[in-house]
């Protein structure tokens, strides 16, 4: 293992002898390369050992006439010692060594102390390694064009932190791009755009980490429609809207969907059926290159919008209040069928002034795909 390289312990010499009568026997320990003063002279030890030496023994020996006495240093010279190394983690692992966190390949080199005082040098060759990744499993959730995002789901084995997207296409419309998004722990990527457009899209998805291409996997990415091309009318009625009010979108077929079934034989541009609030309505819509795409679910209102005309009992030129839930024909009508009003009214509310005679009179509001409904109104 490269940690057990920083425990470095050089071998310690022997102890010292006594000295004789005539001989005098010492010995000391110095660290290679340090300078040694032996009776005036000035000694420097290269020690040029192999790695696995831990010491080396050296004789000198100093003899004095005055005193017929003679010096004998066994001298142990410690070398240093060079010790090399490898290990190799995962790339995005961590190796605590020497003291030092380390994340990156390369070689790193370290000057240890040993027991004896003396350098010690190590050298570590660390490597990387790349995990295997495997992608189990990739889902595309439910995308609605004016939700803005993209959110995918990716079931995998090994270590992702990044997703590149590349729409397979010539000319993408407004607001879809390439990009790079960053992938979450638990595999869920959100690619925010600021516009959508409703379509089929294929896509070459590229996954990373630390920059390092690890997988491609082509998709299809479909982009709903929203629910804003539809409208839900009162009488029970919904329709899909044209291009000048849906965002430019062109249909030629329709097949209307109740609960994710298709109904049979709705194939209008509106649903006129029974609704449900509970229910949720959607339609596959065909455009003119036969490219078919869902509309999101469109949700009901609980409170269906009306026609509404009050009071219906009034004097002579007073006004009554008309309710429309869109623009909208007001007619009305004398007892004897004669015409006396004729009116366009906006969305929302109008003051209509009755007539100056009394009498009895019918009002007929008529809408513009022509559903109608008809008010008694008595003036007196």
């Amino acid at each position: 293992m490269a940690i057990a390289a920083c425990s470095l312990v050089c071998a310690m010499p022997p102890a010292s002898h006594a000295m004789g009568d005539d001989v005098g026997e010492t010995y000391d320990t110095i660290c290679c390369h340090e300078t040694f003063w032996f009776y005036g002279e000035e000694l420097t030890f290269e020690c040029e050992v192999a790695e696995d030496v831990m010491y080396v023994d050296t004789v000198l020996e100093h003899y004095n006439p005055d005193i017929d006495f003679t010096h004998i240093k066994y001298l142990t010279i410690i070398p240093t010692r060079h010790v090399a190394v490898e290990d190799t983690i995962l790339l995005g692992d961590t190796l605590f060594f020497c003291g030092d966190t380390l994340l990156d390949a390369g070689v790193y080199e370290y000057t240890l102390t040993s027991a004896a005082g003396c350098d010690s040098m190590v050298q570590l060759t660390l490597h990387t390694q790349v995990e295997e990744v495997e992608v189990e499993e990739l889902v595309v959730s439910t995308i609605c064009a004016d939700e803005g995002e993209i959110a995918l789901q990716l079931d995998h084995t090994g270590r992702l932190d990044s997703l590149a997207v590349h729409f397979e296409l010539d000319s993408l419309p407004t607001g879809l791009h390439d990009t790079i998004v960053p992938i979450a722990e638990d595999g869920s990527v959100v690619i925010a755009y600021e516009e959508l457009r409703a379509g089929v899209y294929k896509a070459q998805l590229t996954g990373y980490y630390h920059q390092i291409p690890l997988f491609d996997s082509e998709t299809t990415i479909t982009v709903q429609f929203p629910s804003s091309v539809l409208e839900y009318r009162w009488d029970d009625v919904i329709c899909v809207l044209t291009s000048a009010y849906n965002g430019g979108y062109d249909f030629v077929a329709f097949q209307w969907y109740k609960n994710g079934q298709p109904l049979i034989g709705e194939t209008g541009y509106y649903l006129n059926h029974p609704l449900e609030e509970d229910a949720e309505y959607t339609v596959l819509l065909t455009q003119a290159d036969s490219t078919q795409v869902m509309s999101c679910p469109i949700l009901l209102e609980k409170e269906e919008p009306e026609i509404s005309v009050e009071p219906t009992l009034v004097k002579q030129r007073q006004s009554v209040r008309c309710h429309v839930p869109e623009n909208a024909m007001v007619y009305l009508y004398d007892a004897l069928g004669r015409m006396m009003m004729q009116e366009v009214v906006a969305h929302g509310e109008t003051y209509l002034t009755m007539p100056s005679v009394q009498g009895v009179y019918l009002m007929k509001v008529v809408m513009q795909d022509n559903r109608e409904r008809s008010v008694k109104i008595i003036v007196n």
